[in-house]
């Protein structure tokens, strides 16, 4: 067997062997169809280490195209696009101010259980483990009416010096 210097891999050119070219793409494509169908054997568990023994799964969260105030998901366009993320945590008994976001932003509940009211008084109630896609346009405000805290992961897809939440005005 003939070693190749990894730092050098042109140091085997003088003695490889090469392929006819048409040789080399049919064993090149034949290569690529059993990779895609070992791929497609697997499914959607994910080997971490070899054997049967440790797996890495992934769990689908949440697919969808409206918000939870059923606007359509939009991307803002910039030239300075920005992905920011936040974790906010509301004590049991609590509200946040209202809100609304110029940016579409995304939440994944950590713990506990969210309850995003509306201004016309709708709520909608998710739970650890729960995501959506997050209002844009209409006033809404995170409460937490349970004995325990509430986690969430926000993440805004926006812009360089574009806000991601706005608040009304104070009086």
């Amino acid at each position: 067997m003939q070693h190749i210097n990894v730092v050098d891999p042109t140091a085997a050119r003088g003695s490889a062997n090469r392929l006819p070219r048409a040789t080399s793409c049919r064993t090149f494509l034949g290569l690529g169809a059993a990779l895609a169908a070992g791929c497609l054997l697997i499914g959607s568990s994910l080997m971490a280490e070899q054997g049967d023994k440790v797996k890495a799964t992934m769990t689908d969260v949440s697919k969808d195209s409206v918000t939870d105030a059923g606007e359509p998901i939009i991307y803002l366009n910039t030239p300075n696009p920005e992905i920011s993320s936040n974790i906010m945590t509301i004590p049991a008994g609590t509200t946040t101010e209202w809100m609304v976001h110029p940016v579409q932003g995304y939440v994944y509940v950590l713990e506990g259980t969210l309850i995003v009211e509306f201004e016309d008084g709708a709520r909608k109630e998710f739970k650890t483990g729960q995501g959506f896609p997050q209002a844009r346009s209409k006033w809404h405000r995170g409460r937490n009416d349970g004995k325990g805290v509430v986690r969430f992961l926000a993440v805004f897809f926006g812009g360089k010096d574009v806000p991601n939440i706005l608040h009304p005005p104070k009086r």
